[in-house]
């Protein structure tokens, strides 16, 4: 008898341990994240577009017959010639200017021996005032012509150095205004030189959320690969009687620059008011159905409790909102769409259910 009730017991007590493991390992995975207070501030989309802030059309400041440019597409460092004039001339220029200034020091020389002459002669009283001033004029005329020459032959030269142009950054040559054996004036564009290293997105928006844009340090752009925060660099909040708008440029850090294309269109949000405090939650907590949005909150046992909740307002990847929650407590971001009130919950970590950034 005794051991019909033992066998009676053991059987009784591996049942119910069996049913208590079976639903533990039918409780539902859920990772969670907590209830915060954060300021958040209503924001509009406003598009945006991704240039370099360095980009120049590139002249020669002469004018001359172009012998040679970089090609569309090619890429050159800072300091590399990117385009050539004929120098024939200009070298030739330079020559003669050398010769005329050879011409003009022997002069000056002459005119030098002659003045020296004289001053020796005026103790003896055998030379005029007059006639020594007059050498003396000469003598100084002649150095003022040589230094003006020597002027002139420096231009030569600066032309010649302007002959070939010279990148100013390193970039990419975008494109060709000119080819081989066109004449070209000093303006003359002669090719377009954009830097893929600094980047930036441009954008404009109403003139009257600039204040609220100004405060922020940084904005959140979305783009075809996803979403990013990039600093804010300036806002210029000037604007005409009949556009209303601002511009403001937004710099892309280097890590990013392989998510940015120059000409890719974004969307930037830009604060349309202030920032104010608001209990918040991450954007992957809501359920949303016919019913409208809410929560799950988790109490001490794990508990899962559906709370209905409203918007407010939202920034990024988190959302205000107003209902039954309360700073500090848990809810459920993932697994929460296949959850019913009230029923108990197995809690993984962020590493064994990793969030969404």
């Amino acid at each position: 008898m005794k051991i019909i009730e033992k066998t009676l017991l053991v059987t009784l007590l591996a049942t119910f341990l069996l049913s208590t493991a079976t639903y533990a390992a039918n409780e539902p995975v859920v990772s969670v994240a907590t209830v915060e207070q954060k300021k958040l501030s209503p924001a509009i989309r406003v598009t945006g577009h991704v240039q370099s802030r360095y980009q120049t059309e590139l002249s020669s400041g002469i004018s001359g017959i172009v012998d040679w440019t970089a090609e569309e597409g090619e890429y050159v460092n800072e300091g590399d010639t990117v385009a050539k004039l004929d120098t024939t001339q200009l070298q030739l220029e330079e020559q003669r200017l050398a010769v005329r200034i050879m011409r003009q020091k022997v002069e000056v020389k002459r005119l030098q021996q002659e003045f020296d002459r004289l001053e020796r002669l005026k103790s003896s009283q055998s030379v005029s005032a007059q006639a020594l001033d007059r050498a003396q004029t000469d003598k100084e005329l002649a150095e003022a012509d040589l230094q003006l020459l020597e002027l002139e032959r420096q231009q030569a030269q600066d032309n010649l150095n302007k002959a070939q142009v010279k990148a100013p950054f390193s970039g990419i040559v975008s494109k060709r205004y000119v080819r081989e054996g066109q004449a070209v004036g000093s303006t003359s564009q002669l090719l377009k030189l954009v830097s893929l290293e600094e980047l930036e997105v441009k954008l404009h928006g109403p003139l009257a959320y600039s204040r609220y844009l100004e405060a922020k340090d940084s904005v959140e752009v979305y783009l075809s690969g996803g979403r990013t925060v990039l600093p804010v660099r300036a806002v210029v909040a000037v604007s005409d009687e009949r556009s209303q708008t601002f511009t403001a440029y937004l710099d892309i850090p280097e890590l990013q620059l392989e998510r940015f294309d120059i000409g890719q269109v974004v969307s930037v949000s830009v604060p349309s008011a202030v920032e104010k405090n608001y209990v918040s939650v991450p954007r992957d907590a809501l359920v949303i159905n016919s019913h409208g949005h809410f929560v799950y909150k988790l109490d001490s046992e794990n508990r899962a409790h559906k709370v209905p909740v409203e918007i407010t307002e939202g920034m990024g990847n988190r959302v205000g909102v107003t209902g039954g929650l309360a700073i500090g407590e848990k809810v459920i971001v993932r697994g929460a769409e296949t959850l019913q009130d009230g029923v108990i919950v197995k809690v993984l970590t962020a590493n064994e259910f990793p969030l969404a950034s």
